[in-house]
C-alpha cells in the first residue's frame, strides 16, 4: 500500500511542474490569441473546439485506461501534451494556433480519467476524498508564482519562452511519472478487443441514468462547467478592459486558484469523506455564485482578488466530490471508461459555452456572468430537489 499511495506523491508533485509551466502563460491565452490578430469570435470558436474535442478523448482515454492500464495511459496523455508545447513554442502564425491547442487538449484529456482514477486507487475507499485533495495540495504549489512571473516576463520576452519552458518541464514530468508511478490494476489490464468490445462497454452504462441520483448529479455537473465554460476565458479580458489591470496585475489575479488549492483542496477532500458529495456540490454552487457577484463588481484590485480567491473555494469543494463519487460506483476494470464517460457527457453541456460567452460579452461585458451565476443556481436546484445524499459505500447495489 506505500507503494500505491506513492502514486498520489508522484503524480501531484509532477502535476506541479506541469501547472507551473502552464501557469506562465495560459490565463494570459486569450490576450496571447488577440495579439495575433484573432478576434473574439474565433477565440470563442478556438475554446469551443477544445472542449468539442474532449468529448472524443475523454472516454477513449478511459476505455485505454482500462485496456491499457492506468500508467501506460497516463505517459501516452504526457508525451502528446509535451509535444503540443513544443510546437507552441515555434508558433509565428495565426493560423497556427488552432491545430496546436487542439493537440494541447487531446493530450490534457486523454490522460485526465487514467490520473483520477490511479488517484483513488492507491488509497483505501475511506481516503478518496483526501488523496484527490492531496493531488490538488501539491498540484499548484508552483503554480503560485507563474502568472506572476509570466505577466513580468511578458514586458520583456515574446510567449514563446514561456511555451519552452513549459515545454521542458513536461519532459521532466514525464521522465519522473515513467520511473515512479506504480501500476494500481492487479493482474494485466482488461484486454482490447476492438470496437466491438468499446460499443459494448458504452451500452452497458444505459442502466446508469435509471438511478435518479445518479442522473440528476450528471445534469447538475453538466450545468455547472456550462457555466464556467461561458466565462473561463473571459476573464482576463474582463479583468484587463474592466477592471483596468495590467498584465503584472492579471498575473498576481491568477496566482489565486493555486493559493487557493494549495490551502483548501485536502480540507475540500475531508470534507467530501466527512459530509458526503451531494452537501459538498451544493455548499460549492452557492459559494461560487455569490463571490462571482462579488468579483464583477469589484471596485478595487484587491477585492477583486479577495472575491477572485473565495469563488475558486468553494469551487474546489466541487472536485473531490465528482472523483470519488464516480470510484465509488464502479468497479476496478470500468473505472476508467466511467470516468471518461461522466466528464464527456458534462462536457456536451460546455460546447455552446465560450461562443455564448463571447456573444454576450459582444452586448456587455457582464452578461455571461450573470448568466454564469444563474446557472449556478439552476445546478443547485436540481440537486436540491432531485437528489438525495444516498451511501456510497454500498457496493452490492451500486457498483457497476
Amino acid at each position: 500500500m506505500l507503494a500505491l499511495e506513492r502514486n498520489v506523491i508522484v503524480l501531484g508533485f509532477t502535476s506541479a511542474l506541469a501547472t507551473f509551466g502552464n501557469s506562465l502563460w495560459y490565463f494570459f491565452l486569450p490576450i496571447y490569441m488577440r495579439d495575433m490578430a484573432i478576434g473574439l469570435a474565433q477565440i470563442g470558436m478556438i475554446y469551443t473546439a477544445g472542449n468539442f474535442l474532449g468529448f472524443f478523448v475523454q472516454p477513449i482515454g478511459g476505455y485505454m485506461t482500462d485496456r491499457l492500464g492506468r500508467k501506460k495511459t497516463i505517459i501516452i496523455g504526457n508525451l502528446i501534451y509535451t509535444v503540443s508545447l513544443g510546437f507552441f513554442s515555434l508558433i509565428n502564425k495565426a493560423w497556427m494556433v488552432l491545430p496546436v491547442y487542439m493537440l494541447f487538449k487531446i493530450g490534457s484529456e486523454f490522460s485526465s480519467p487514467a490520473t483520477k482514477v490511479m488517484l483513488t486507487e492507491s488509497v483505501p475507499e475511506t481516503k478518496r476524498g483526501t488523496a484527490v485533495g492531496t493531488f490538488y495540495t501539491l498540484a499548484p504549489i508552483l503554480a503560485i508564482f507563474g502568472p506572476p512571473l509570466g505577466g513580468i516576463l511578458l514586458k520583456s520576452f515574446n510567449y514563446n519562452l514561456l511555451f519552452f519552458i513549459s515545454f521542458l518541464l513536461g519532459i521532466i514530468m514525464t521522465i519522473i511519472r515513467h520511473t515512479f508511478l506504480k501500476e494500481t490494476v492487479k493482474g494485466s489490464p482488461t484486454s482490447f478487443r476492438g470496437w466491438s468490445s468499446f460499443k459494448a462497454t458504452i451500452s452497458k452504462y444505459s442502466e446508469i441514468f435509471k438511478n435518479r441520483n445518479i442522473s440528476f448529479f450528471f445534469i447538475t455537473f453538466g450545468f455547472y462547467r456550462f457555466a464556467i465554460a461561458i466565462t473561463e476565458f473571459l476573464i482576463p479580458l474582463y479583468s484587463e478592459n474592466q477592471l483596468k489591470l495590467d498584465t503584472t496585475e492579471i498575473g498576481i489575479l491568477f496566482s489565486v486558484p493555486s493559493v487557493a488549492n494549495l490551502t483548501f483542496s485536502l480540507p475540500a477532500g475531508k470534507i467530501t469523506d466527512k459530509i458526503g458529495k451531494r452537501k459538498s456540490m451544493i455548499l460549492g454552487l452557492v459559494g461560487r455564485s455569490l463571490f462571482l457577484m462579488f468579483f464583477i463588481l469589484s471596485k478595487s484590485w484587491l477585492w477583486a482578488i479577495l472575491a477572485f480567491y473565495l469563488m475558486i473555494i468553494f469551487d474546489i469543494l466541487t472536485k473531490p466530490a465528482s472523483v470519488v463519487w464516480i470510484a465509488n460506483v464502479t468497479d476496478s476494470e470500468n473505472r476508467g471508461m466511467m470516468m471518461g464517460l461522466f466528464y464527456t457527457f458534462t462536457l456536451l453541456f460546455t460546447l455552446p459555452g465560450p461562443i455564448g460567452g463571447a456573444s454576450l460579452y459582444a452586448v456587455s461585458p457582464i452578461y455571461p456572468f450573470f448568466a454564469n451565476i444563474l446557472l449556478c443556481i439552476l445546478a443547485m436546484i436540481i440537486l436540491v430537489t432531485f437528489t438525495s445524499e444516498s451511501s456510497e459505500h454500498n457496493k452490492n447495489s451500486k457498483q457497476i
